[in-house]
């Protein structure tokens, strides 16, 4: 919260934070000390895209920031993204650069998967999936990352959403209650004739937390298995790579 006040000048913003049922004080915490941020607040957890939609139909903004509550925004990093769209009406979504508090690019613009990424995923522990050239292509491994590029999606921690998008695509897919909710959005917003774009010119921290990969038969997994057949239901040409 503190870094975006500090941080984005240029624009008028309204912040509005969804809570999904926390048990931390984190909602008597920012009514203390943000008393003009929007807040609403589910006294149970929603999942991920019923929580994001509730932020996205809760604003009349040009343009919507999905932002994870792990992150720090670094200076003029909004106001970047927003001049970078409004060049760029073609660009329905965009990323930033994503890195970890020890300044570690995290790698957050991905090609669209195919049947074998998400097995792939779950194995990286081993040194043979993780040199593999279809993990690397996956996660666009092969290119430096300091240059905006057209890639098919960007991770939900971070997405500035054209409003224009939002109004011809509709809302996330609320079925999905742990992941996949952002590829699906990038993978309409393609089809619905917008481009996603990768910008390195602004820059996030992200205190990633990756908790299927902590918990691999926790809840959160299960909800993740779900949402990923869901998505290939969606997009079964999405089985080879072909969306």
């Amino acid at each position: 919260m503190e870094s975006i006040y500090k941080n984005t000048k240029k624009y008028k913003y309204e912040i509005v934070i969804v809570d999904n049922a926390s048990e931390d004080n984190t909602v008597s915490m920012l009514r203390r000390n943000f008393p003009d941020v929007k807040i609403l607040e589910n006294h149970k957890n929603k999942g991920v895209a019923r929580a994001r939609n509730q932020g996205l139909k809760n604003n009349n903004s040009r343009y919507v920031l999905i932002l994870d509550a792990d992150t720090i925004v670094k200076e003029k990093s909004i106001d970047r993204m927003v001049e970078f769209m409004d060049k760029n009406p073609k660009v329905g979504i965009c990323g930033a650069k994503l890195i970890s508090p020890t300044g570690k690019l995290q790698l957050t613009c991905r090609r669209f998967h195919n049947l074998f990424i998400p097995v792939l995923r779950r194995l990286t522990f081993l040194r043979i999936v993780r040199k593999s050239r279809l993990l690397k292509d996956f996660l666009m491994m092969d290119w430096d990352h300091k240059k905006p590029k057209k890639v098919d999606h960007v991770i939900g921690a971070c997405q500035l959403v054209r409003r224009e998008v939002i109004d011809s695509i509709g809302l996330l897919d609320s079925r999905m209650f742990y992941g996949w909710e952002d590829t699906d959005y990038c993978v309409r917003s393609m089809r619905a004739g917008y481009e996603t774009w990768y910008f390195p010119y602004s820059v996030v921290v992200h205190y990633e937390q990756r908790l299927t990969k902590q918990k691999f038969f926790s809840r959160l997994s299960l909800e993740n298995i779900k949402s990923m057949i869901i998505f290939f239901i969606k997009y079964p040409s999405g089985l080879i790579g072909k969306y």
